[in-house]
């Protein structure tokens, strides 16, 4: 009759075979001895930073890029940013997340205002460029190339409005900048310069102001 074999605890098995490796390592030509296991398996260090501490520099990064004071909201604005990736995106989630901080940083909203129109004008741009790499597919119809020009050009036209749209918003649009070189004054005479605005966004050729006695509006002459 056999006897029984008597039961083994697996956590006994565990830590025996862990002994025998160490025992069996220490005297091994690998050269490892006990304290460099006991180094390999003390603490991390204490001074790395905590979930909590990771998530708080985090929302700062998001608050930073997107120009807005909720981290909840900013948050939003980056994932909408990440679904504007319509093609030619990476599959992976997180490296999407990643595209969108870094295009959301160098569009570089100020406010709410302006991170919604970066969102928007990032999904204009992406499917702008898919309805163009639609139009030049290999086997592509007329018809299919005309549609998808068609489509694409709009939403350019649309981009171009939202170009000027942000120059708006971030105080850009409008401005004019005039230069005065070579002012002469003779006998009687009084030059008066000063800036100028108008409504027109290109910039203008050098102007000058000058006020004499023959000329006391001190009408503009270009030079």
């Amino acid at each position: 009759m056999k006897k029984p074999r008597p039961s083994v605890d697996s956590s006994q098995t565990g830590h025996a075979l862990a002994k025998g490796r160490v025992e069996a390592g220490s005297a091994g030509r690998d050269g490892i001895n006990q304290k460099s296991v006991e180094q390999a398996s003390a603490p991390a260090d204490q001074t790395q930073p905590t979930h909590a501490e990771l998530l708080a520099r985090v929302g700062k990064m998001l608050l930073n890029a997107t120009g807005v004071r909720d981290d909840k909201l900013a948050s939003l604005i980056v994932t909408q940013m990440s679904a504007m990736q319509v093609w030619g995106s990476a599959e992976n989630k997180v490296e999407r997340q990643v595209n969108a901080m870094g295009m959301i940083q160098e569009m570089d909203p100020k406010n709410v205002t302006e991170a919604m129109l970066a969102v928007q004008m990032f999904g204009v741009h992406n499917a702008a460029v898919k309805f163009l790499r639609q139009a030049i597919m290999e086997g592509q119809t007329f018809q299919g190339t005309e549609a998808n020009v068609l489509r694409a050009t709009r939403l350019m036209r649309l981009f171009n409005e939202q170009l000027e749209a942000m120059a708006k918003l971030k105080g850009k649009a409008g401005q004019q900048k005039v230069t005065v070189e070579h002012v002469h004054v003779h006998s009687g005479g009084q030059a008066i310069v000063g800036s100028m605005e108008t409504s027109t966004g290109s910039e203008a050729e050098p102007k000058t102001c000058v006020s004499t006695p023959g000329n006391p509006a001190g009408l503009i002459s270009e030079r």
